[in-house]
């Protein structure tokens, strides 16, 4: 998809770096230490009800192609119907709210130079920052399909091997669309359990645990896209400052934790930790790493050192 049917005049248009950016952090003033980590929580909702929308038009689209495929004891077409293309189409919106994030990143980080007397054109970036937005979106929902894919292969399996009507399959289905292999295996077996027991309202208890394991990924996932974007945006405008000569290529990068009890052994022992431009960070468990996030829900930001 062109950058240009996300955001038509972004790259043309300038950036007002004064009241908008104020209005934008001043829910998230209080809890977040960092400008990054504001904007990334103020995206976080919006992002998290993106991706549950696109997983619920996922399960309403494929459910009478599903039933048919079912019905022929087909699990292969079955499963082939959880495709990125599909998924894709609607992941759209998810797509606009990241892009949009690490635009409004972008305007900060120009801010942070504006503030040191260094004045950087925004509009040299932006195109750059939608196009990776687009294409790590794409890595993202082949990544989402494949699993989900893989996570319910066994339960289209265990369905049909068992004889159970195509209908029960599909209405068992329909709440692990979304999920990890992990989560779905949880579910399967919680299943398993309320059967052996002969509890009353099994759908009803499953589709409860279901949505909120759901729930769960969807955060995880809103939280981790919206400091991979916001981080991205910032490292962007910083290489652009310096290839223009704006910024000296001697500056540095520092690692910052949230601190409190919170942090991470991982992230702990990285805090201010210090390498040159463009370099490398050693995480807490030896990994090496250009920018956060170290893992999942991490919360650290990098700051450029002028």
């Amino acid at each position: 998809m062109p950058s240009t049917l996300l955001f038509p005049r972004e790259d043309r248009t300038p950036v007002d770096h004064g009241e908008v950016m104020r209005a934008l952090l001043e829910k998230a003033a209080r809890s977040s230490p960092t400008l990054l980590t504001r904007l990334a929580d103020l995206a976080e909702t919006k992002l998290k009800r993106r991706f549950l929308e696109a997983i619920d038009g996922l399960a309403d689209y494929t459910q009478s192609d599903m039933l048919r495929a079912l019905a022929n004891r087909n699990i292969a077409a079955a499963t082939a119907l959880l495709n990125q293309t599909r998924f894709g189409g609607l992941f759209q919106a998810f797509t606009r709210e990241l892009a949009a994030l690490a635009l409004r990143a972008v305007t900060a980080t120009v801010g942070t130079l504006a503030n040191k007397k260094i004045a950087f054109d925004p509009r040299s970036v932006n195109p750059r920052v939608v196009s990776w937005v687009q294409n790590h979106s794409g890595e993202l929902i082949v990544d989402i399909s494949q699993g989900t894919r893989q996570a319910i292969r066994q339960v289209l399996t265990t369905g049909i091997q068992a004889g159970n009507n195509p209908r029960v399959i599909a209405r068992n289905l329909r709440p692990l669309i979304g999920l990890t292999e992990r989560q779905t295996l949880a579910l399967t077996r919680y299943r398993e359990r309320l059967e052996a027991r002969g509890e009353p309202g099994i759908d009803r208890k499953v589709a409860r645990m279901a949505t909120k394991a759901l729930n769960r990924r969807a955060e995880t996932i809103a939280r981790d896209q919206s400091m991979t974007a916001a981080n991205i945006a910032q490292d962007f405008v910083f290489e652009a400052a310096v290839q223009e000569g704006k910024l000296p290529s001697t500056i540095k990068e520092q690692w910052l934790t949230a601190l409190g009890e919170r942090v991470c052994p991982i992230c702990r022992p990285m805090h201010k930790q210090t390498v040159p431009f463009g370099g490398v960070f050693t995480t807490g468990d030896g990994r090496r790493i250009r920018r956060p996030p170290a893992h999942v829900s991490c919360r650290c930001v990098k700051k450029i050192l002028l």
